[in-house]
């Protein structure tokens, strides 16, 4: 799946079927809303400004409030 950059603007970017419009916070499939939640849609913007890149789950989770921690839990 490769993301429309000729479609994509910084508010809103295309990518299949999909439309995901930033300022709204808003995902849409085929023109129809799409309920995702706030860190999953955080998570989603995260991936679209970095199209085409290796992504790290700690560069993920970063903007998203929560850190990675190189222990386990007891």
């Amino acid at each position: 799946m490769s993301i429309d950059s000729a479609e994509s603007s910084d508010a809103e970017v295309f990518f299949g079927r999909f439309q995901l419009d930033k300022r709204r916070r808003q995902l849409l499939k085929d023109g129809v809303e799409v309920r995702i939640g706030s860190r999953g849609f955080d998570i989603l913007i995260a991936l679209t400004e970095r199209a085409g890149e290796l992504v790290s789950k700690r560069d993920l989770l970063s903007p998203c409030g929560v850190t990675l921690s190189s222990t386990r839990p007891s």
